[in-house]
């Protein structure tokens, strides 16, 4: 016996009419809804400084040091976090972006000005912020560094220039930062018959003061040797130091700065020569408790020479400094400066001296200047550096004296008084 059933008799269960599909979208609906406002309120909570006591950037950084726990700061393009002790990791509307303690410091980017840092540690943690007006690696803002290298640079040039003028009979003398020079070049000199010594040894001392967006002073004392390889042909070399304080923003850095190198020069004409020297040296900063050493290069080339025209001698120069400096990232952050600056210069004096022996003179230089970094871009102006001084002859040598006034940086003049005296024995 076969029993027959028929499928379509078979009645499925059916959703309510009136409860599921209403009950069921509205339930997801309003699930959604409440999953979307937490999830926004968390964006806000992370990334809003109004869900959070936010410290502003001049409050926070003062150059102390700051205990951190959920700390939050609304930064500054240019401030720098420098790590001081325990775990911190610096968060950006609720992502992790650095890890301080594993960086050392951390500067605040052009793109992150006016965003909220956020300090989260595991456990007790201190760091320490600097503003980015005055924090020790802040590019073209870097006027300690900047104004160490500038004057470093030219007082090497000139120093140099100074001395290879009298191992060249008397050419051209650069216009710069002005110098205490003493040579011993001349020491066979007073017996004529013997010429120009083979082996010649100087010292250049120089003082500045800045006025302007910064203030201080820079002491520079520099040790030179030459060999006169032929009448033509001068190398050398150079060892010096950069003593310097300069404040500005209400920090003050101290910078040493020794410097060592080689030079040389080679005679063109009786009236013409060209120079160049390179050098390398590891400046040391201190801006309060904060103490780092930089790596630094520069490179110098100067053509010069003169020529008379009726009762006037004109002395014209030109002149190239480029220099480079690496910053380590307890700087404040890693970071390359860049300084060139190019001199066109002219001295104008009498073509034979007053019967009293002096011989007076000025000097003109137009100086084009980039000075800046790779983080915070480069700064360009032109200025003039003018002098006054005379040249007077005494029995064993030569006493110079001159004043010059000029410019570091787009901000910052110099003015500096030198005493130079060539003298034989």
């Amino acid at each position: 016996m076969r029993c027959l059933i028929n499928p379509l008799a078979i009645r499925r269960p059916m959703p309510p009419a009136n409860r599921g599909i209403g009950a069921g979208l509205a339930g997801t609906l309003r699930k959604t809804a409440l999953w979307a406002a937490a999830s926004w309120a968390l964006i806000m909570a992370a990334g809003n400084p109004a869900y959070a006591q936010v410290i502003s950037s001049a409050d926070f950084c003062d150059g102390s040091v700051r205990k951190v726990d959920s700390t939050f700061v609304s930064v500054t393009s240019g401030d720098v976090f420098t790590y001081v002790g325990g775990v911190v990791s610096i968060f950006i509307d609720g992502s992790s972006v650095y890890d301080l303690d594993a960086l050392g410091s951390v500067t605040a980017k052009p793109s992150e000005d006016g965003k909220v840092f956020e300090f989260r540690t595991d456990g007790p943690a201190e760091i320490r912020c600097t503003p980015s007006a005055t924090a020790p690696s802040s590019g073209a803002g870097n006027s300690a560094a900047q104004a160490s290298i500038t004057v470093q640079a030219g007082v090497t040039q000139t120093a140099i220039s100074t001395n290879l003028a009298g191992r060249f009979g008397g050419a051209g003398i650069s216009v710069g930062p002005s110098n205490i020079v003493v040579s011993t070049r001349g020491l066979d000199n007073a017996i004529a018959q013997l010429g120009e010594p083979d082996l010649n040894a100087w010292i250049a001392v120089d003082a500045r003061r800045f006025s302007g967006a910064s203030t201080g002073n820079s002491r520079n004392l520099t040790l030179g040797f030459d060999h006169l390889v032929s009448p033509d042909l001068v190398i050398g070399g150079f060892a010096g130091v950069n003593d310097q304080t300069v404040t500005e923003g209400g920090l003050t850095t101290d910078t040493l700065a020794p410097l060592y190198g080689v030079y040389a020069a080679h005679r063109y004409r009786e009236n013409l020569y060209l120079s160049g020297y390179v050098g390398i040296g590891q400046p040391r900063y201190t801006t309060g408790a904060i103490t780092f050493t930089a790596q630094r290069r520069v490179l110098g080339l100067s053509l010069m020479g003169d020529y008379q025209t009726g009762n006037l001698r004109l002395s014209p120069t030109t002149t190239i400094l480029a220099s480079q400096e690496v910053m380590p990232p307890s700087s404040g952050a890693a970071d390359t400066l860049h300084n060139l600056q190019a001199k066109f210069g002219l001295r104008a004096q009498p073509a034979q001296r007053l019967a009293n022996g002096m011989l007076p003179y000025a000097s003109l230089a137009i100086e084009y200047r980039e000075q800046g970094s790779d983080l915070a871009g480069i700064d360009r102006f032109v200025q003039p550096r003018l002098g006054l001084g005379f040249d007077w002859a005494l029995a064993a040598g030569s006493l110079r004296a001159d004043l010059d006034y000029g410019a570091v940086n787009s901000g910052t003049n110099d003015l500096g008084v030198s005493v130079i005296y060539d003298f034989k024995f």
